[in-house]
């Protein structure tokens, strides 16, 4: 069930119980006759009296055909509980729908680099130009009169949709033109939240996510052959949009995430850390560094990785 779907069939859910509660309530307070009636005669037949041919009218509702205002406002007090109850159970499923999309995604990011290392004599592309065909920043074209203001911005320049302008589409595009793919569900409201935070960022550029997956730097343009450990190191992950001190000097700015060996001695001190995996899925923080993220690894399973494993997933065992 995809993350509309789910979300579609939750507000549906919550609006039957509602109505289905109110239609209920309503018939209860509207027919308090024959309830009454139904409990007079139960009561006669049990003292072996007959029950009267006249109806008993009971309760203060009985003769209204409409809610009053303090019947409505009780309903709503009730449903408005319930809804409390049920919100935040339905928000930990809608993000675990999102895990689930991410990890998709990232399966099909093997099977595509799969396909990609097949037709290439068995050499991994170039994690800086696997997506777009310059690292550096584009100069003016026939279409776009003006340079690239940063190539930090890439992700989120509209303008590097390779849907909308292929020309600047890298090797590896061809075999992945779904911009949906490129994109976490979760990570479309880390954008909104954190984008324009990272280092560099052009104000006058929107935050549109183009992409956010990044791949592993010590895979690019090497053999497959030369992993021995297909298994333990990973080819496309995620990064964070903000710097934490001790674990990066970058963020999630390009298409290579680059793992600094050796970047924290034996104690856990930073001493060169450059990119890390990310900590914004499943965190428990306001702050979302206590969380995880996936990976897919070169002999295409994907796994939940966590920040403190970058190193041990990254660098090429010889």
């Amino acid at each position: 069930m995809g993350e509309a779907s789910f979300s579609s069939w939750a507000n549906h859910c919550c609006l039957s119980f509602a109505l289905s509660f109110l239609s209920c309530t309503r018939w209860i307070l509207t027919h308090p006759t024959q309830v009454c009636n139904a409990s007079t005669s139960r009561t006669a037949q049990s003292d072996g009296r007959r029950p009267a041919n006249n109806p008993v009218h009971c309760g203060p509702f009985s003769k209204q055909s409409a809610f009053t205002l303090i019947e409505l406002l009780v309903v709503i007090a009730i449903v408005g509980i319930l809804l409390g109850i049920l919100i935040p159970s339905l928000k930990k499923a809608k993000e675990q729908v999102r895990f689930v999309l991410c990890k998709n995604n990232l399966k099909n990011y093997g099977m595509v680099a799969g396909m990609y290392i097949s037709g290439n004599k068995d050499t991994m592309p170039n994690a800086w130009t696997c997506f777009y065909n310059r690292h550096e920043e584009y100069p003016p074209d026939e279409e776009y009169p003006q340079a690239e203001p940063h190539r930090y911005c890439r992700w989120h320049n509209p303008r590097f949709d390779l849907t909308l302008n292929p020309q600047y589409a890298g090797p590896f595009w061809s075999y992945l033109e779904m911009k949906k793919v490129q994109i976490c569900p979760t990570f479309i409201e880390i954008a909104r939240r954190f984008g324009d935070r990272h280092p560099q960022h052009v104000e006058t550029i929107p935050i549109v996510p183009n992409y956010n997956y990044a791949m592993n730097q010590h895979l690019g343009e090497r053999k497959i052959t030369e992993i021995r450990n297909p298994s333990q190191i990973f080819f496309f992950s995620e990064e964070n949009l903000w710097l934490t001190e001790g674990w990066c000097t970058y963020v999630f700015n390009d298409t290579a995430l680059c793992v600094i060996k050796d970047a924290h001695n034996d104690r856990g001190d930073a001493i060169q850390p450059w990119d890390c995996f990310g900590t914004f899925h499943n965190a428990g923080d306001p702050g979302l560094e206590t969380g995880v993220v996936n990976a897919v690894f070169v002999d295409g399973h994907v796994q939940t990785v966590h920040r403190e494993e970058s190193q041990k997933f990254a660098i090429i065992k010889q």
